[in-house]
């Protein structure tokens, strides 16, 4: 068993089998590092961990799972927690709440008591980030959000809840706040208040996605969790997915992943990853100097002529001529 600050981790299916603390980062996670925090890295045979943490405020964790595991998180003290699953699927089984998926790209408002949550993995690397409000910033909105004022009424009771009416979609403006705390370019002095200010961002832009939302569709699992994956591949162009691995990403077969994302977006999802690029590049060829082989590498193309071939193929014409 390995321990920071108010976690524990073992490996529930494979007791036997520690997760031990390490000093060395190995190079191929150096890239999940982070500017918040100090990394802290434990490993074992089964499951590799990276994690960050800033104070009570936020932690990032990152499972780097190399055979199907379940890994045990021990809980020590009570979290009024923005949950969001930033890379992977995964279900989480929480007393009081029961099994849960936590589906890549989605977040949930939970209010977590200390006890022991059990992470079921498959093969893959996950990424969960969460961000942890004070009671304060809470009440402090409870007057005009029906569902903070819940939330108020639950943070002393003793039980975990699901705060949230459904699972929302980590769309742009808070996929934005995301990647500004974990980058944390501030001064020291300055931090707390930082994290404090875009922390309370962060707060109301959920409560402003739960209590403005009038679409019926955000009712059915189904159609959050398509827009789950269309939100994931606006806000990650630079990555080159393929089908095949965002169906791995969210736990679904491609032919689901197909059939869905046609339905709800009238465009086969292949279709869409191309125009997506596509439309983007030639915004930035007209509206950035960036060169253009900084565009192909930004939008997941490893080498450029791959990148002028798509172009003149969806546009008729070369990048240059765009510019």
């Amino acid at each position: 068993m390995s321990s920071i600050h108010a976690i524990e981790f073992v490996i529930a299916n494979a007791p036997n089998i520690r997760v031990v603390p390490s000093s060395v980062i190995p190079e191929e996670y150096r890239q999940y590092v982070h500017d918040f925090a100090s990394p802290y890295f434990l490993k074992s045979s089964k499951v590799d961990i990276l994690l960050h943490r800033y104070e009570t405020s936020m932690i990032n964790v990152i499972f780097f799972v190399k055979e199907k595991t379940i890994v045990e998180t021990q809980v020590k003290r009570a979290f009024h927690v923005c949950s969001c699953m930033l890379q992977g699927t995964a279900e989480v089984f929480v007393k009081d709440i029961g099994k849960v998926i936590f589906y890549q790209g989605q977040f949930s408002l939970l209010e977590v008591k200390p006890d022991k949550l059990l992470l079921y993995f498959e093969p893959g690397t996950y990424e969960w980030h969460g961000i942890n409000f004070s009671v304060k910033q809470i009440n402090d909105l409870a007057g005009v959000s029906p569902m903070m004022n819940k939330w108020m009424a639950i943070a002393d009771g003793v039980k975990s809840m699901v705060v949230s009416k459904h699972a929302g979609v980590i769309q742009e403006g808070l996929g934005g706040r995301f990647r500004e705390l974990k980058k944390m370019g501030v001064l020291d002095k300055l931090k707390a208040t930082w994290v404090q200010n875009k922390i309370f961002e962060v707060l109301i832009l959920v409560v402003t996605y739960f209590e403005g939302e009038q679409s019926p569709d955000t009712e059915n699992n189904d159609f959050m969790l398509f827009a789950g994956i269309k939100s994931y591949i606006d806000q990650n162009l630079d990555i080159p997915h393929t089908i095949g691995e965002l169906a791995h990403m969210y736990n679904i077969s491609e032919s689901r992943i197909k059939k869905g994302f046609s339905r709800y977006y009238q465009i086969p999802i292949s279709k869409y990853l191309v125009k997506q690029r596509m439309e983007t590049a030639e915004r930035l060829i007209r509206e950035s100097e960036l060169s253009l082989n900084k565009i192909a590498y930004m939008l997941g193309y490893g080498y450029p002529a791959n990148f002028t071939r798509e172009y003149k193929k969806y546009h008729g014409k070369l990048p240059g001529a765009t510019r």
